[in-house]
């Protein structure tokens, strides 16, 4: 309590108020604990508002774009409809969001194969040995 309330008196200084201190007055028990917890610091007054900010985002928001791309990419089926061209179209594209590296010619062809739902060719596909992808997008 005594904390929160010599924040508050600190909020104007040098003529000047401070983004981070008004931040830190509105905040309740458990945001206070939480942004110590983040920036692993005793005194979340010091710390500048961007940061507490950016911690604060990063806490809350912790995407892994790769991950879900790559889970977009695996679960990616042909439909009966659609032509092989514009599955191998699509494939590229979200594998693009991978990161797969020097794995991407390998990831793309097994994921062809798998993502093909007809069985026939999906037969003849695994019967070649040593198929690359270009042949595989002929057949």
């Amino acid at each position: 309590m005594v904390e929160c309330f010599e924040l508050w008196c600190s909020l104007r200084q040098n003529g000047k108020q401070q983004q981070s201190v008004l931040f830190l007055t509105v905040r309740g028990k458990e945001m206070d604990s939480l942004l110590k917890n983040l920036a692993f610091s005793d005194n979340s007054a010091k710390i500048l508002f961007q940061m507490l900010k950016q911690l604060l985002l990063v806490h809350v928001n912790p995407v892994d774009f790769q991950a879900i791309g790559r889970e977009k990419f695996n679960y990616l089926v042909r439909a009966e409809s659609m032509p092989c061209r514009n599955f191998i179209l699509l494939l590229n594209k979200q594998a693009s969001k991978c990161n797969y590296g020097e794995r991407l010619e390998e990831q793309l062809y097994d994921r062809f194969i798998a993502g093909i739902k007809n069985g026939t060719l999906q037969r003849k596909l695994l019967e070649k040995k040593d198929l690359k992808s270009p042949d595989a997008r002929r057949m």
